[in-house]
């Protein structure tokens, strides 16, 4: 059986299908329903299997995403399918380590590295050298671990931003390892073509803190708007309908499949305290209008 999920701005849905011989059976409906079952016969086997792919494709090319649990087919996606499963688990990461660096893979060092520094009790002296070898390995291996991520992070243009009255630059999206592995992402103002470089960099698989700031108010490439200086290409991660003020960014978000392990979200600003009282300026006008469609791709969620 093959399993697909279709998530936008107004629905979140689920559809399956199972060949069986000269049939196959169609189930769908709302994420979390049971659903509607439907079940088709034909002349044989190699009917079905073509009409089967031919509905796939449909759904495919309707922006729907293959969901289909896969058995782990290396040693290193079942090490990384318990990690997902239990991101606290230090003893299954050691393993993964000492795994990786058998086989010469440098991450198995930077997870050993990272591991060892969460030991709050560490002399000042093994923590400088710890610190200066995690700085070593992320200077030759960063930009590999990030993969597509490395264009909006380490790589990208950086940005003014202004805190404290005072102006400075910064990456467009901001990020952190933990453990090894990509753990973090800050987006501070995003866009379409962010959300779609996490969507497709397997890089962002075991995310565990999401945070998103504001969103870029873009139209799409070819639309003449005033104030408007960002833009992307239609797809069917956006509506095409949609205002450059009602957050593209985030619709596209929505159909990130990077978001299954995502521990800690923070959707809009933090409001800053000084001297007992919040701060008289906030931009607080980050649209919470599609939070719920991205916390329901994060199933393991507990901080929001």
């Amino acid at each position: 059986m093959r399993t697909f999920q279709y998530s936008d701005a107004k629905s979140h849905k689920f559809w399956t299908i199972e060949v069986s011989g000269g049939s196959f059976t169609v189930t769908y409906g709302k994420v979390g329903a049971s659903g509607q079952t439907q079940t088709k016969s034909f002349a044989g086997p190699e009917k079905a299997r073509a009409e089967a792919d031919k509905l796939i494709r449909e759904k495919l090319k309707k922006g729907y995403v293959e969901s289909t649990p896969r058995p782990a087919a290396t040693h290193a996606e079942a090490f990384e399918r318990a990690l997902a499963a239990d991101p606290n688990d230090l003893g299954a990461a050691g393993i993964y380590a000492d795994w990786l660096e058998e086989r010469g893979d440098p991450r198995g060092e930077f997870m050993r590295v990272q591991m060892a520094l969460e030991d709050e009790s560490l002399p000042a002296a093994a923590r400088k050298k710890l610190r200066a070898r995690e700085e070593e390995l992320l200077k030759e291996h960063e930009t590999e671990w990030l993969g597509p991520l490395a264009a909006v992070t380490v790589n990208a243009e950086p940005a003014p931003f202004w805190e404290g009255g005072k102006q400075g630059t910064r990456a467009p999206v901001g990020h952190r390892f933990a453990r090894g592995w990509l753990s973090r992402l800050e987006f501070h103002d995003l866009t379409v073509d962010q959300a779609r470089t996490l969507a497709r960099s397997p890089q962002g698989r075991l995310l565990r803190e999401l945070v998103v700031e504001e969103i870029e108010a873009e139209a799409p490439t070819g639309a003449t708007q005033r104030y408007i200086d960002s833009y992307y290409e239609p797809g069917p991660d956006v509506p095409a309908d949609i205002d450059p003020y009602e957050a593209p960014g985030l619709h596209a978000l929505c159909r990130c499949p990077q978001l299954a392990n995502v521990r800690h979200f923070r959707l809009g600003e933090l409001v800053e305290r000084l001297n007992g009282r919040e701060e008289e300026y906030l931009n607080c006008h980050t649209s919470g209008q599609l939070a719920h469609h991205l916390v329901k791709q994060m199933p393991h969620l507990e901080e929001l």
